[in-house]
């Protein structure tokens, strides 16, 4: 602890004429403790000897401690010891409070309290003990005695409060951030920092919502060497699910024809998977990631994400694709038997790509005619027939 002295002595002096004398003042509490910007409070007392009448006493106080305008000295119990007068006063140019005390006639004094002392301690005071000198002098069968001791100030650290801790905004959602704020009554410096991480982390005064729930933050002042650490504060903020939006919805191909396929791709600003549908069953169809054409028209894609723990549901965001008819060809054109005679026939055969259904003609009516998938041979010569589709 740091010791101011401004005079310490432990003398008890005493005359060799006359009686000797077993007088004291003394201080209580000594030592005295005070936090920085309060008061402390001494009493002092008196114990008497046989034949003492008078005494008068000088207190020393230490002004980078005390605030000396602001000492307050009540002498008005000396009379309970006997005194007629106990003139106190504070003597801020030598820095002592003085206090003399007379009784007339003389008569004995007696033992007891008779002053109260409050010194305010400045609030920049040094932390550590004031240790001081008092000094008395007492007057017994016309004999003076002195009498010297010492008392002690310890100065402690000031206590300090936190307050106004606030976040702005108030309230936030997954992936926002707010601004912490606070104050120390000491005007030092406050940290913050998160007693919930899985909600909350906390940077500097920024705090981060990383899940729903309450993200509980708190404040500190740790102290120096004038303050005492600040008791703990915190404060609750209500984190609720973000909001999301899907974005860059496209099909690759960006357009199809009938039979064929494109893949579907999305983002979601959650990073959530993305789901898709087809608004038009007609003509496309949806399994996964992949759309599939079974119609000319427009094919109306659709991207979803349902959100979760932390996220709200996305709007839902359509894509709108071509699908155009598909070009088909023929194949396996063949009769049986492959070739004939007049008045015979042959049956036709061929395949559509596609599927539907051939049909069959004839280009050389006068050597053959079709009904169906049947040619008739009518004349000799080349005949030459003809399978179509006609698309739908």
């Amino acid at each position: 602890m740091k010791f101011r002295l401004q005079t310490i002595t432990s003398l008890f002096l005493f005359l060799l004429a006359g009686p000797v004398l077993a007088q004291s003042i003394t201080v209580t509490p000594s030592p005295v403790s005070a936090a920085k910007g309060t008061t402390a409070t001494v009493t002092l007392g008196y114990v008497a000897d046989d034949d003492t009448t008078n005494f008068d006493f000088i207190m020393a106080y230490d002004e980078t401690v005390v605030d000396e305008t602001a000492i307050v000295v009540d002498c008005s119990a000396a009379a309970g010891l006997g005194l007629t007068v106990l003139s106190c006063v504070v003597n801020t140019s030598t820095n002592e409070v003085r206090g003399i005390g007379t009784n007339i006639p003389p008569s004995l004094l007696a033992s007891g309290d008779f002053a109260t002392i409050d010194f305010p301690v400045l609030a920049d005071a040094p932390s550590g003990d004031s240790v001081q000198a008092l000094s008395a002098s007492f007057s017994a069968s016309g004999v003076s005695s002195p009498f010297d001791t010492t008392w002690t100030l310890t100065v402690l650290k000031a206590d300090q409060t936190i307050s106004g801790l606030a976040a702005d905004p108030a309230s936030g959602t997954i992936g926002g951030s707010s601004s912490l704020t606070a104050t120390a009554s000491s005007g030092l410096p406050v940290t913050f920092g998160s007693s919930t991480p899985a909600v909350c982390s906390v940077t500097g005064s920024t705090v981060s919502y990383l899940a729903t729930g309450t993200c509980t933050v708190t404040a500190d002042q740790a102290g120096d060497a004038d303050y005492n650490p600040a008791p703990q504060v915190t404060l609750g903020i209500a984190v609720g699910k973000a909001d999301q939006v899907i974005s860059s919805f496209e099909a690759n191909p960006a357009s199809g024809n009938v039979g064929g396929s494109s893949t579907l791709s999305a983002t979601a600003t959650s990073g959530l998977p993305v789901t898709f549908g087809s608004n038009t069953p007609a003509v496309c169809t949806v399994a996964a990631s992949t759309v599939s054409y079974v119609a000319a028209g427009t094919c109306t894609g659709t991207a979803d994400q349902a959100g979760d723990d932390n996220y709200n549901p996305a709007s839902q965001v359509t894509l709108n694709i071509g699908v155009a008819k598909s070009d088909q060809t023929l194949s396996g054109f063949a009769a049986d038997p492959a070739s004939g005679l007049v008045d015979g026939s042959s049956t036709l055969s061929a395949t559509a790509s596609s599927g539907l259904p051939v049909s069959f003609g004839s280009n050389t009516p006068a050597v053959c005619t079709v009904a169906a998938s049947t040619v008739s041979y009518v004349a000799a010569g080349t005949c030459t027939v003809t399978a179509d589709q006609a698309g739908d």
